[in-house]
């Protein structure tokens, strides 16, 4: 993971909150890439990192923040590994949203049977939910996002 928790780099407490979210949703094999926050490459050596690991792992599928993200390191990430793989991997993309709605939309998935499982993971992340209430827009995003599908709202139990 790409991932930064403060300025000066991801803490260990906020890597062990990572790794319990990650953990929530089955998935235990990640790994830190220690960048500060707000500071994360969009080219150069990173770039070889990013097609290492898809030379190594071939998905067929890339999930990325969306393009649109306000995030700058969600916005690096995605058009920083599109571009480094794009003459090499051919699959589909799958964005996702994290704190606003982005257009335009490239995925719907169906929330309502995986919601209060995010949301459980979401809430392993004390340190950034203290700032920002990811679990609410997570929640109004998936409710917008239905509506935009014409599907049942999905509902927390």
């Amino acid at each position: 993971m790409a991932r930064p928790a403060c300025r000066s780099g991801p803490t260990r407490s906020a890597q062990a909150e990572s790794r319990a979210g990650l953990a929530r949703l089955g998935i235990r094999d990640c790994e830190f890439w220690d960048f500060p926050d707000g500071h994360l490459p969009f080219g150069g050596a990173i770039a070889d990192r990013y097609r290492s690991l898809v030379q190594a792992y071939h998905p067929s599928h890339l999930l990325l923040p969306h393009p649109a993200e306000a995030h700058p390191d969600h916005r690096s990430l995605t058009r920083g590994v599109l571009r480094a793989v794009e003459t090499m991997w051919y699959g589909s993309l799958w964005f996702y949203e994290t704190t606003q709605p982005c257009q335009p939309v490239n995925r719907y998935e169906d929330a309502a049977k995986t919601l209060d499982h995010k949301l459980e993971a979401l809430a392993s992340h004390r340190s950034q939910l203290a700032s920002f209430d990811y679990a609410m827009h997570c929640d109004l995003l998936a409710q917008m996002r239905g509506l935009m599908a014409a599907r049942k709202r999905p509902k927390r139990s």
